[in-house]
């Protein structure tokens, strides 16, 4: 009996043993939180998920940065928060696409950081991830950035040209903070909100893209400049937009020069045509001759190309030259054009 007994022990002990060799060494080291790797002058962590890895901080010395997009077998997906927070020694760090988040406060403070690159599969940036990074330049955002956070990018100073993209939805407030030398803001078609504060301070803008798209706008969310509780808005202005968006009543209200996406497009054929600049004449020689005007707010603005306030045969003109520019190969879209004709 005891013989038995022995016998059947073992087998449950050999049991046990097979059991375990069937799980892999890596299916335990993707499931432990504390689990490190350290390679290349970076620590890396695996993801809550055990799945992939995500830089957890950087020890190297090197001032040109490249992170890998596999480690041991593992895919690199995240940058942790705090990654490279406050290293003063990067001036370039190059991204694999694989990189989906980039995490709260991670870059934040590189103050010598110049150029990085937003990986193609990027989602997420979560707030403070850019703030103060001085010397950063103009960053190309991919498809399917669905978040950019509080602050994300607040002073970068350096940045000149900035889109928005529109897969965010919403621009949420100081997103872009303090771009001291952006000259251009454009926010990406898709883009419906922006709240209040999201692009302030920004000095030295002078030309404004708002989407078609947009639905919801906030008091002094762009162009603004705030001290204390005094909201200024910056001058020489020139914002451009649809007259069926909330971007109309937004410029005039921060008395800003706009230009409509649907200037000249008297006709509303999404084209301009000689049509168009007959139909400027047209409304020119009916007030002449005292009758009532039958162009509404939107179309005035539509047909006063020169911007002088009034409707006439210069207008139309001007019409038609865009009509023979386009119809001689230029590439320049209507609100542009007439953007270089004005204030170029």
């Amino acid at each position: 009996m005891n013989i038995k007994k022995r016998i059947a022990s073992l087998a449950v002990t050999a049991s046990v043993i097979l059991s375990c060799t069937a799980v892999s060494p890596e299916s335990f080291i993707a499931h432990s939180a504390n689990s490190e790797i350290i390679s290349g002058g970076f620590v890396f962590k695996f993801t809550e998920d055990g799945a992939s890895l995500m830089v957890n901080s950087y020890t190297g010395a090197s001032a040109v940065v490249t992170v890998p997009q596999t480690v041991d077998g593992y895919t690199v997906t995240e940058i942790h928060q705090y990654a490279f927070y406050e290293n003063e020694t990067i001036t370039s760090v190059t991204l694999p696409d694989t990189i989906k988040v980039i995490g709260a406060s991670a870059f934040g403070h590189c103050k010598n950081l110049e150029t990085i690159n937003m990986p193609s599969e990027l989602e997420i940036i979560d707030e403070y991830a850019f703030t103060t990074c001085h010397a950063l330049e103009d960053v190309t955002f991919g498809d399917m950035v669905k978040s950019i956070g509080f602050c994300s990018f607040q002073l970068c100073i350096n940045f000149d040209k900035v889109t928005i993209p529109g897969t965010v939805g919403t621009v949420v407030d100081h997103a872009f903070h303090g771009l001291q030398g952006a000259t251009e803001i454009r926010f990406g078609e898709g883009i419906h909100t922006i709240e209040s504060g999201a692009v302030l301070n920004c000095y030295s803008v002078d030309r404004l893209y708002f989407p078609k798209t947009l639905t919801e706008i906030g008091d002094h969310s762009v162009a603004y400049s705030v001290w204390g509780n005094e909201y200024t808005p910056i001058s020489n202005v020139v914002a451009f937009g649809s007259i069926e968006t909330p971007a109309l009543e937004y410029s005039l209200n921060s008395n800003f020069d706009f230009i409509p996406y649907e200037i000249g497009d008297i006709n509303k054929s999404g084209d301009i045509t000689a049509s168009d600049a007959s139909d400027v004449l047209s409304e020119y020689a009916d007030v002449s001759t005292g009758e009532i005007s039958s162009y509404d707010s939107k179309n005035k603005r539509k047909a006063d190309v020169n911007f002088d306030g009034k409707i006439t045969p210069t207008d139309a003109s001007e019409i038609l030259g865009y009509y023979a520019y386009t119809a001689t190969g230029g590439a320049l879209e209507v609100h542009d054009y007439f953007y270089q004709q004005y204030f170029g």
